[in-house]
């Protein structure tokens, strides 16, 4: 059995920095390399990150091609060597335990719902306090029904299949996700 420790290298958004950290802890292991979460590449980082890529023996990472970020995912598979392991995650989001108004406006099939979040939108607009809009939320979420909130986290773990079934990615959670959301809390807030 070889000596030589793998390098990981990391890619994606706050969450890839959280596994980042996790691995780190087997430095007896792995090397772990992670440069910055995608939103705060600059363009010094770009070469250290195509190097990386180019060294690293598993390149984690998560689906990144929208094309205001300095690099994509897509980039830098093109710089792995041949023979190292590319392992897609998703992009979790999963809001089910936090509804976000917006959201719930948009996707709602409840009128009242729809209608109270509209009221809400309208007056953020309108400059009123925090304490007021607090107030609205927290009267917006107090009419939400069981089965509307049942509908936002059967939506919200819909939306997470279909972003991992568009991307391909190795390790699908939304499964466990929906199995495990009641017995344990997955998320301290919808992304992390």
């Amino acid at each position: 059995m070889s000596d030589k420790r793998l390098r990981l290298f990391f890619f994606g958004n706050c969450q890839t920095r959280v596994l980042y950290h996790a691995l780190r802890s087997y430095s007896n292991i792995f090397d772990v390399d992670f440069i910055s979460e995608v939103q705060d590449i600059a363009m010094d980082d770009i070469q250290l990150i195509r190097a990386s890529a180019a060294q690293c023996d598993v390149f984690i990472y998560q689906a990144v091609n929208n094309p205001k970020f300095l690099i994509t995912s897509d980039e830098i598979l093109l710089h792995l060597r041949s023979d190292a392991l590319a392992i897609l995650l998703p992009s979790l989001y999963f809001d089910g335990y936090w509804p976000n108004l917006l959201d719930l406006f948009m996707t709602s099939s409840m009128p009242e719902i729809s209608d109270g979040i509209l009221y809400h939108i309208i007056s953020v607009n309108k400059n009123i306090s925090h304490i007021e809009c607090a107030s609205l939320y927290s009267n917006i979420i107090g009419q939400l029904t069981e089965a509307a909130i049942q509908e936002h986290i059967d939506s919200s773990i819909g939306r997470l299949k279909e972003r991992e079934s568009a991307n391909k990615v190795d390790i699908p959670l939304s499964d466990w996700i929906g199995q495990n959301y009641k017995r344990e809390v997955a998320f301290y807030t919808c992304n992390h």
